[in-house]
């Protein structure tokens, strides 16, 4: 009857040790990333255990957060997988950059390739959470312009419109859940 007990104890203690760490570090990869969306940074801290972001700052000041967006939006894209994307937004909620991470949409790995969908999440960066964000599917030279106050249009990606349109869902959700978590 000893051995069942020492046997579920062994078995406890192995788990306990060989499960992964909730609170991850930082690969170099990833750090290497978080740089590049926020080049003056001088301090780049784990992701934190509470709330999925990765504080980033100059010295003593803080910058902003760099964040997955799988963290934060589970929403599909047309290849019925969530687009992970690593997304820097700084204090004033303005986006630092976004880099796509992961990714399943058929129209950009074998259709149109890769380059139209690094453009048009390139349009976000230095755009603001407080800016109304619409993604054009027509072949208009509105992008980036800003109109009406706050609208800004941005240049969608033809042939690719329900993938441009759940990234921009998802690049828009994730940052107001962190905005109104840490901003």
């Amino acid at each position: 009857q000893e051995y069942p007990m020492a046997g579920r104890i062994v078995l406890l203690l192995a788990c306990l040790f060989l499960m992964p760490q909730v609170h991850a570090e930082l690969s170099d990869s990833k750090r290497a990333l978080i740089q590049e969306l926020f080049p003056s940074a001088t301090v780049i801290e784990d992701k934190l255990p509470d709330f999925p972001v990765y504080p980033v700052y100059q010295l003593q000041e803080l910058l902003g957060y760099a964040y997955e967006t799988i963290d934060h939006s589970r929403l599909q894209g047309f290849a019925g997988k969530p687009i992970s994307m690593l997304i820097g937004l700084d204090t004033k909620g303005r986006f630092t950059g976004i880099k796509m991470l992961n990714h399943h949409e058929p129209v950009f790995l074998h259709g149109l390739g890769e380059e139209p969908l690094f453009e048009f999440v390139d349009q976000y960066e230095g755009r603001s959470l407080q800016e109304q964000i619409i993604v054009s599917t027509s072949n208009s030279s509105r992008s980036g312009r800003t109109s009406d106050g706050n609208v800004v249009h941005f240049d969608g990606v033809s042939k690719a419109t329900v993938s441009v349109l759940i990234i921009n869902d998802t690049v828009l959700s994730s940052a107001l859940k962190v905005a109104r978590k840490k901003l």
